[in-house]
């Protein structure tokens, strides 16, 4: 049996959705054979089966998203779907050997003398007298009086609430000093009651907690008896709940809005979201310039027609414009080479890159992508043609890598294949320019011999990132580039 688990895709991301399922429980596979297609931030790519055998069982279902090392499919391992053969009965086991027990067996304990049988309830020595009810909070052993809540005892009052102060320090702001505390202020006498009011007894703890508490004890009613208890002064000191307000009435829900016929909705892909960043970041990042330039292709136009049948013959590719112009902006980057760098946020400075891997904006189903030449420098027209055939196809065909996407130092996107001429090409960041290619018209243009003629004019827009690169330095850049193209310098194939 074999586990198929999602494996690490590299790039920082480590999940991924499942798009499509290819194959279903029972199906025999080769090793290759596709079986998911996973859509990540990056890319949507095609998950190949490692080996051959029967799909037995799929753990993944369409929408789910895997992350890497989970289980994603079982096979058997065996390509053939053949079942695997029934295995050999085990031997008897010989006569004379005594069955296994069903469990580990362990020697018994010594069996221990039978203890004496309990009684139904424990039993506790009987008190010598009922000792006085506890106090509710435990008194300090210092007190010279009890604080038990019973009617006898001739403490003072004034003595009972000092000793309560040191008691029941909660209830106020108490001082943690060594010296001997001062004698004793008498409290103030309560108000007399009113004329046939009995005056409640209270316990001396009732009457410390009603000190403590403020709380006249005339006012406290007894819940047990006419004698009034702790109890009863922290009832009385606790507010009588407020009823709550009546809610106001809700008010009226909305009706439903109609049902709409003239909308629909549409979810919003990885692939999608991971573009949204990418412009959201551009946007707010990159100041832009953008200038545009004419080029007279004439040359170009004619040079190809006549090579293109040859290459299609001998190479099998179908040779467009796109290749010569790659070759030409690498010739161009290397006269001026801050066009290929990266900024480097975090230590805010600028990377000159070596390597031209040069970008080629893809359109696709699932959006724009923008995979790379690496080192296109060192490549002839015929090779960059060839990897612009491949990246395309591979980008279409949802078999992109994420290594054909990483590490791009600059960028190129050809509004031609649309029609348009010109536009505000996006700078991919930490990349600082893109380059983008018009459709080719023909104009007219006069000689230097005072001659009309029909041109081949392509508008080239360069687009780069004002902090780093000025207007005057996209036109120096334009200059290298427009003598190379219009002038086929080590463009020819």
């Amino acid at each position: 049996m074999f586990e198929y688990k999602f494996t690490d895709v590299g790039e920082g991301l480590h999940e991924g959705v499942v798009a499509q399922i290819y194959v279903k429980v029972g199906d025999t596979i080769k090793e290759g054979d596709p079986m998911f297609s996973v859509e990540t931030d990056k890319v949507t790519t095609d998950l190949p089966a490692p080996e051959g055998g029967v799909v037995t069982s799929i753990l993944a279902t369409v929408g789910q998203t895997v992350h890497v090392g989970e289980v994603m499919l079982i096979l058997n391992g065996d390509a053939s779907g053949a079942p695997a053969p029934a295995a050999a009965p085990a031997p008897a086991a010989a006569p004379a050997a005594a069955p296994a027990p069903a469990f580990p067996s362990f020697p018994s304990p010594a069996p221990a003398a039978a203890p004496a049988p309990a009684p139904a309830f424990p039993s506790f020595p009987a008190p010598a007298a009922a000792p006085a009810p506890a106090p509710a909070f435990p008194a300090p052993a210092p007190a010279p009086a009890a604080e038990a809540e019973s009617g006898g005892g001739g403490a003072s009052v004034v003595g009972e609430v000092k000793v309560s102060n040191k008691l029941f320090g909660l209830f106020g702001d108490q001082s943690a000093g060594s010296s001997p505390a001062p004698a004793p202020t008498p409290a103030p006498a309560p108000a007399a009651p009113a004329f046939g009011t009995p005056v409640p007894v209270a316990t001396p703890l009732a009457q410390a907690v009603a000190s403590d508490l403020n709380v006249n004890l005339n006012n406290v009613t007894p819940a047990n008896g006419a004698k009034v208890f702790s109890s009863d002064v922290f009832a009385a000191a606790t507010p009588a709940p407020v009823a709550a307000p009546a809610p106001a009435p809700a008010p009226a829900a909305p009706a439903a809005a109609p049902a709409n016929d003239n909308e629909t909705y549409k979810e919003i892909t990885s692939i999608r979201k991971a573009i949204a960043k990418a412009m959201t970041t551009a946007h707010e990042e990159i100041p832009t310039t953008v200038l545009t330039f004419n080029f007279d292709v004439t040359k170009l136009v004619s040079y190809r027609k006549q090579v293109k049948d040859a290459v299609l013959s001998s190479y099998g590719i179908k040779l467009s414009f796109l290749p010569f112009l790659l070759k030409a902006i690498t010739k161009a980057v290397i006269a001026h080479p801050v066009f290929n760098s990266h900024y480097d946020k975090t230590n805010n400075r600028l990377v000159l890159k070596k390597k031209i891997n040069l970008g080629i904006a893809v359109d696709t189903a699932d959006g724009l992508m923008v995979p790379n030449i690496k080192s296109a420098q060192d490549k002839s027209v015929i090779e960059i043609a060839k990897e612009v055939s491949s990246l395309a196809e591979k980008a279409r065909s949802k078999k992109m890598g994420l290594a054909d996407l990483a590490d791009g130092t600059i960028s190129v996107t050809n509004f031609g294949s649309i029609g348009a001429l010109f536009g505000t090409p996006i700078i991919k960041f930490p990349e600082v320019a893109i380059i983008a290619t018009g459709t080719v018209e023909e104009k007219l243009s006069r000689t230097a011999e005072n001659q009309i003629v029909i041109k081949q004019i392509m508008p080239i827009t360069i687009a780069a990132d004002h902090r780093w690169i000025d207007g005057a330095d996209i036109g120096r850049f334009a200059k290298t580039l427009k003598e190379i193209v219009e002038n086929l310098d080590g463009l020819l194939i």
